[in-house]
């Protein structure tokens, strides 16, 4: 048996949503030209083991204004999370 619902990161340009199942838990708004660059995925899914249902996701988070991106890897299975400053 399981508890809680499935959590999800929902990726839009300039924000995200934070879901457990279909409640919104939380709002994030990116900072004046800051966005969101994602692949494939525009969700990020975990499973309620919490290993990540589309490992392997890469998204960067960029400001064009500063010349500053880093980008974020889920590692597939583990979940494990590697983030890279790509001055």
């Amino acid at each position: 048996m399981t508890e809680g619902g499935q959590y999800r990161i929902l990726l839009y340009r300039d924000y995200y949503r934070v879901l457990n199942g279909p409640i919104e838990l939380k709002r994030v708004n990116m900072e004046d030209k800051t966005e969101i660059f994602y692949g494939d995925y525009d969700e990020i899914s975990f499973s309620y083991s919490g290993a990540p249902i589309y490992g392997g996701t890469t998204v960067t988070i960029g400001n064009d204004k500063i010349k500053r991106y880093y980008k974020i890897t889920i590692v597939p299975s583990s979940g494990r999370i590697l983030v890279i400053d790509d001055k």
